[in-house]
């Protein structure tokens, strides 16, 4: 575990984590102890091309609430960025255990008596379905994934653009699944296709903030799933390609929770 890095609003520590036979790469941030709230937010990343899309928004996100007293982890799933694994180890039910270890691991560094999920992109679903199982006091969502299927469909389609506008050729390794330059194992894509908000079990989180386009099929269903059983749902348009005003909202959101008890 490598010593932490002061700087004006805590210490960023980088640490090495185990996750099944796996080890992964993870920034611990903690605030400083006169703004610390005891609440704790778990970054669960997006797979696939558009982690770079949305590598900004997290760093960003994660600035925002370490300024305000919240204690973050950003991780990389198995097979992913700085975390052992190759592209076959990378599985959706590996991601899973992944959010999982990580979730104890903020808890356990951080002392948190709170959690909140914050999910992007396919990472969305992934922390969905972690809130489908484990407590949480509250699940953010980021422009999340819905349904595996469709989404595996447009990727397939964008990288069938992305080849034909290229000197890029099709070559064997496109038996597996691959879009825009990530590469998986060849099962992968039937894993991912068969995920859909719509067939979690009850959210077990508190509270739901979900990123999203107004008045889009998205939009309703995140909003009539995760509302069963009484849960408060609230949205938020993503915004200019700048997304302060949405970061802006889900930190606020996430204040109130921090006031609350």
């Amino acid at each position: 575990m490598s010593a932490g890095v002061p700087n004006q609003n805590g210490t960023i520590t980088p640490v090495m984590f185990p996750s099944g036979y796996w080890r992964l790469m993870g920034v611990h941030y903690a605030p400083s102890l006169q703004t610390r709230r005891g609440v704790g937010a778990l970054m669960c990343n997006q797979v696939g091309p558009d982690y770079a899309e949305y590598y900004k928004t997290v760093r960003m996100l994660v600035g925002m609430l370490v300024a305000k007293g919240f204690d973050c982890l950003r991780f990389d799933y198995t097979g992913w960025g700085d975390s052992q694994g190759g592209c076959e180890e990378g599985s959706v039910r590996q991601w899973l255990a992944d959010i999982a270890s990580a979730e104890a691991l903020l808890k356990e560094r951080s002392g948190c008596s709170k959690m909140c999920l914050c999910g992007f992109g396919f990472g969305g679903l992934l922390a969905a379905a972690h809130a489908a199982r484990c407590e949480a006091e509250a699940l953010l969502l980021w422009e999340s994934v819905v349904d595996g299927r469709s989404y595996c469909r447009t990727l397939r389609k964008n990288h069938s653009a992305w080849l034909r506008g290229s000197f890029v050729k099709a070559t064997e390794l496109d038996k597996k699944f691959q879009a825009m330059g990530f590469v998986g194992a060849a099962d992968l894509e039937r894993q991912m296709r068969q995920w859909r908000l719509t067939d979690l079990p009850l959210c077990r989180a508190h509270r739901v903030f979900a990123v999203v386009q107004d008045g889009s099929s998205d939009q309703a269903v995140i909003a009539e799933h995760l509302s069963r059983g009484g849960i408060s749902v609230k949205t938020c348009a993503p915004g200019d390609a700048l997304p302060l005003r949405p970061m802006r909202a889900a930190i606020a959101w996430l204040e109130g929770m921090a006031g609350d008890g």
